[in-house]
């Protein structure tokens, strides 16, 4: 009862704290100052920032830069005067009492307090000053976070140190119970494990390694507790019992890649009983290392009731470690599965297997998955893939066949709008219809958020007067036609953006259509947090504040990704976080996933300005409209290809080593940095990495004379590469459509559709009324 009425009183603190700062009444916090942090590095902000402050939160950034750095003294004094709002001391001696007697004798907290307390316990634990460690984490409020957990794991490893094993071991039953997400399970059996082992108890140990496994939070915390239980068994004899535990172990062991460990556990749990999960074991481990053996074991079990689980486990380690015919072989033998769910998996993946190499085999697999899945949303796709391969191959009547089923059937799908565009695009010189507003109209109602139908209606918006539009729409609404008023409003909204009439016009349209698009826009505007993890909500603020994404990560995982309602808040808050902080990664990412949350499609033209800026962040201004004048190229085309690129993560790094928000090869980089006659550079720096990549579209848009498609394809897969599939195009292949969709990397196609579709969307959302 304590903890949750101490919970409550840190919340309502923080609200009135934050409230008052934002206000001007209470101590000033920077919004701004934390945009900037996000993107430096250590040394950069100790360089920027000025020293000996009176402002708690510069303080508590610069304390986190020197812990990174490893300067443990100058964090400690830099976290000490991030603990209160009026009260700094930069002469106070750094020994553990009088820096607790300095903290103890104030009560203006900051709402840094808590963070900053837990670190400074921290480095006194690495001093080994342990009965310290115990004064200062006996501070941290229990307010139910992942920091107040941490708190009682580094009390407990100080508890340990001192030998008060039993204080330890109380320590961690309390918040046991509490923590109950697989994480902090996981983080807290292993601590468990630690202290039983030094109090000799090698069988509680062993429980407590078991369960970091049945946790199943990650594999280096199961790598851990195997090595650990494998010490335990071999050096202490410890004998792991019953079964259960066993197959944990064995689990443990695999996921630490020692397979002759887990393979003599499996074989000796079998010797005794039958075990699904030990043959599963065995099974892995046989097709790692020994495929005749993995082979003649899955013979045995062909009567077996677990068959075809065990034969799509053989063929999915032999897929993932490259083996791919021999995995779709097995695939294949599956394909008459009466287990809907396994079916359903291998259809998926024979058809995407014989569909990228152009086999006609996919139409077979393609088909089975459509007959057997008729309602899902890869149906739609597989009508549309059938009949994408009919229009390369020029059967122009199978093409037509599927084309107009995938629309008859599977209308609000997005490759609907494929159907579309290439039905018209192959029929139209024998009806010479060309484009006809009704199909623009159910493009516009069906299909708003995908590439062909907003290339087809920024068509039509250029070519169109808005007073005619307007006319247009008026008409629509006055004759109660919903689906031309969806039309005449999206092709407005293309042309205008968010002008005055955007608003009037939304009042017009019946609420099923608006209202949940203004809900959310409504809780960007004044968020409400209602979920079971509310309180958590407010705390990761502070964390934005100080420019922290690994704090914030840690409190994240605390918040179930089962519980509907709690992640609803959790994309919420991060999405008005990060868009106040300007912390484009996230707010982009959890914008999209406020609208997956909410059921609804990505259709802009309805979707409030101050969201759609969330999904469509005009990301790091300065340098992009500085780069953009100076190579003379569209910002909307470089901010559209930064969010292909990496969603505006400034530290990405591809498993190729592309680095960076513009994800450039360094060899490609340094040949840039030459030209410009720049020697030293970093493309983890986010101007950097702007102008290098407005440099290389620049010469793209050059090469290319201005062919959109062309450029975003070189960037993607190389000029050489484009080059020659120009050249090897002849005739109707010289259509750019055809050269988008049958673009022989599925990538670079997919990278040319993104491209073109968010500039449309980017020029919409930052256009300039009356411009």
């Amino acid at each position: 009862m304590t903890g949750k009425i101490s919970s409550i009183i840190f919340f309502i603190f923080t609200i009135i704290f934050l409230s008052c700062a934002e206000s001007g009444k209470g101590y000033e916090l920077s919004a701004a100052l934390s945009s900037n942090i996000f993107y430096s590095k250590p040394e950069q902000i100790i360089q920027q920032f000025e020293k000996n402050s009176n402002n708690c939160q510069k303080n508590f950034i610069l304390a986190k830069a020197y812990r990174d750095k490893k300067e443990l003294k100058t964090a400690l004094l830099y976290y000490v005067n991030s603990c209160f709002n009026k009260k700094y001391n930069f002469n106070i001696r750094l020994f553990p009492q009088p820096v607790y007697s300095f903290i103890e004798s104030s009560n203006e907290k900051s709402i840094f307090y808590n963070d900053s307390i837990y670190e400074i316990a921290s480095i006194f634990y690495e001093y080994n000053e342990h009965q310290y460690v115990l004064k200062f984490t006996d501070l941290v409020e229990k307010d139910g976070s992942a920091l107040y957990r941490e708190s009682v794991l580094l009390r407990s490893k100080s508890l340990q140190k001192l030998n008060r094993l039993t204080e330890a071991i109380d320590e961690l039953r309390k918040i046991s119970s509490s923590y109950n997400d697989s994480n902090s399970q996981s983080l807290i059996n292993l601590r468990f494990g630690a202290v039983y082992e030094a109090a000799g108890d090698f069988y509680k140990a062993s429980d407590s390694y078991i369960n970091v496994v049945r946790a199943d939070s990650g594999a280096w915390q199961n790598s851990v507790a195997a090595k650990r239980l494998l010490y335990l068994t071999t050096d202490k004899k410890i004998k792991i019992d019953p079964l259960e535990k066993s197959i944990y172990f064995a689990s443990a062991l695999y996921d630490a890649k020692d397979y002759d460990g887990a393979l003599l556990l499996a074989d000796t749990i079998l010797q005794d009983k039958k075990s699904a999960s030990a043959e599963t074991i065995k099974l892995k481990i046989l097709t790692l290392k020994d495929y005749p053996k993995a082979a003649a074991f899955l013979k045995k079990m062909e009567k077996n009731t677990d068959y075809d689980r065990l034969l799509l486990e053989h063929a999915n380690i032999l897929w993932d470690n490259g083996n791919k015919y021999a995995a779709v072989k097995c695939y294949e033998k599956l394909s008459a599965s009466s287990d809907s769910k396994i079916l359903e998996r291998i259809l998926t993946r024979l058809s995407f297997f014989y569909e990228e190499r152009s086999r006609p085999e996919f139409i077979k697999y393609m088909e089975l998955y459509i007959k057997n899945f008729p309602g899902e949303t890869q149906s739609g796709r597989f009508v549309w893939l059938i009949g994408r391969y009919y229009i390369k191959t020029s059967n122009k009547i199978k093409a037509v066949e599927y084309l107009t089923r995938g629309i008859k059937n599977y209308p609000g799908n997005t490759y609907s709008s494929y159907c579309r565009f290439w039905l018209h695009k192959i029929t139209s010189k024998d009806n010479k219809s060309g484009i006809t507003e009704e199909m623009l109209e159910d493009l516009s109602a069906d299909n708003p958020d995908t590439y062909h139908a907003l290339t087809l209606l920024k068509n039509k918006a250029d070519k169109t007067e808005t007073s005619l539009l307007l006319k247009n729409y008026e008409e629509a609404f006055k004759s109660k036609n919903t689906r031309k008023m969806q039309y005449c409003h999206s092709l407005l909204f293309i042309k205008n953006g968010y002008d005055n009439s955007y608003y009037e016009r939304l009042k017009q349209f019946d609420s099923e259509i608006t209202e949940k698009y203004t809900v959310i826009a409504d809780l960007i505007k004044n968020p409400d947090y209602s979920g079971p993890f509310r309180h958590l909500m407010k705390k990761i603020e502070i964390y934005f504040y100080a420019g922290d994404v690994d704090s914030i990560n840690r409190e994240i995982k605390l918040i179930p990704e089962d519980n509907e309602e709690a992640q609803k808040d959790l994309a919420l808050a991060l999405t008005v976080y990060s868009q106040k902080h300007k912390y484009f990664n996230y707010s982009t990412f959890y914008g999209f996933r406020l609208l997956k949350l909410y059921d609804l499609r990505e259709n802009l033209p309805f979707i409030p300005r101050e969201f759609a800026e969330a999904l469509y962040p005009y990301a790091f201004s300065e340098c992009v409209n500085k780069e953009c004048k100076k190579f003379n190229i569209k910002p909307e085309l470089l901010l559209s290809m930064m969010k292909i690129e990496s969603n505006f993560n400034y530290d990405s790094i591809s498993p190729a080593g592309a680095t960076g928000l513009m994800q450039l090869m360094p060899a490609t980089a340094s040949g840039i940095a030459r030209e410009l006659g720049i020697t030293k550079f970093d493309l983890a720096d986010p101007c950097t990495s702007i102008k290098f990549g407005a440099d290389y579209i620049a010469w793209l848009n050059r090469y290319y004379k201005g062919q959109i498609e062309y450029m975003v394809a070189g960037y993607n897969a190389g000029a050489g590469n484009v080059d020659k599939w120009k050249a090897k195009n002849t005739g109707k292949d010289k259509d750019i459509d055809r050269f988008s969709e049958f673009t022989p990397f599925d990538e670079t196609r997919d990278y040319i559709f993104r491209a073109k579709k968010y500039m449309i969307q980017y020029e919409s959302i930052y256009k300039i009324p009356g411009k």
